[in-house]
């Protein structure tokens, strides 16, 4: 009942909301921290590091470990 409404109400459905979320709070730790990729994936609500690696690769284009060397080259 909760995800029908909440998609409703916003367009989006609630998965996709709540793995949005998560990837933009791993990219802020990415960002601002030295945290290794599986620690930011357990910071943000993910047990299974593949699964994770999956989510944020679908929602930004390249895996956490791409981002994490690009974001620390810079």
């Amino acid at each position: 009942v909760l995800s029908n409404l909440f998609s409703k109400e916003t367009g989006v459905p609630l998965t996709k909301f709540i793995h949005q979320t998560r990837v933009r709070e791993a990219i802020l730790l990415f960002n601002t921290t030295t945290m290794s990729v599986s620690e930011v994936a357990l910071a943000v609500g993910y047990q299974d590091f593949s699964y994770f690696s999956k989510v944020f690769t679908k929602n930004v284009g390249c895996s956490p470990r791409e981002y994490k060397h690009r974001s620390t080259a810079e």
